[in-house]
């Protein structure tokens, strides 16, 4: 993930889950402090599938 992924689910108002792997301009992810990082597809699953466990931000205006 980059941190134009993080700061567009901060601006949509939901959970900033991130991943490790993928191009961020060489700067580790977690600088970035995400919600969550996963480092494997299992624990992003399992948090997916744990409703309760996934933060939700509200941004005024967003129904």
């Amino acid at each position: 993930d980059s941190q134009t992924d993080l700061a567009a689910a901060r601006n949509a108002g939901v959970a900033d889950w991130a991943v490790p792997w993928g191009y961020n301009a060489g700067t580790p992810i977690a600088q970035a402090q995400p919600t969550r990082l996963f480092d494997c597809f299992a624990a992003i699953a399992e948090a997916a599938l744990a409703p309760s466990a996934v933060p939700v931000r509200r941004t005024a205006g967003l129904h």
